[in-house]
């Protein structure tokens, strides 16, 4: 059950990726949109892992959940934050890829 909601959604972002590529960065091949798409899902993910898990969350004593007071050195492990960012770039490259089969097929309405 726990990797049908992940490759539900993976295909998901991959859709949602591919439209943005598709009609605000003007993708128009499969490889274009399969990169760019890519690049985007890059570029957030290491933004969440170095600017929001490792700078914010680990050093913002608000985040600390009532009751784990005794895990701080938990909550300052930089590498469980990097290990989920290299994670998710393998989880970025299906997703990439359902993105480019959006240009597969070029008649697709913009009002999806």
């Amino acid at each position: 059950m726990f990797y049908v909601k992940k490759v539900t959604a993976v295909a998901l972002f991959g859709v949602l990726l591919g439209l943005l590529v598709k009609y605000v960065n003007g993708c128009d091949t499969f490889w274009c949109g399969a990169l760019t798409a890519y690049a985007l899902w890059v570029v957030v993910n290491w933004y969440d892992a170095l600017v929001l898990d490792c700078v914010w969350f680990c050093h913002d004593k608000h985040f600390v959940i009532p009751g784990t007071e005794d895990m701080t050195d938990a909550y300052h492990d930089y590498g469980f934050h990097i290990k989920g960012a290299l994670i998710g770039m393998a989880l970025g490259i299906p997703a990439a890829l359902a993105a480019g089969i959006l240009f597969v097929f070029p008649n697709i309405p913009p009002s999806l």
